[in-house]
């Protein structure tokens, strides 16, 4: 059977949302940035925010 699963993704070389670059990026705007900030990630049920979270904290 293929498909996705809802289990998040705990590891980028697992990314089945293709959302790498903007992890990646993110994850360069939080360590360059000088002032406390704030950052939401918003979205629909099942669409990577929990896997985007698991990629950054990696």
């Amino acid at each position: 059977m293929f498909g996705n699963t809802d289990k998040p993704i705990e590891k980028t070389v697992n990314d089945t949302f293709g959302i790498r670059s903007y992890v990646d990026g993110l994850c360069r705007f939080i360590l360059n940035c000088d002032t406390p900030m704030t950052i939401s990630i918003q979205g629909d049920w099942g669409s990577g925010k929990t896997s985007m979270m698991n990629m950054i904290e990696r």
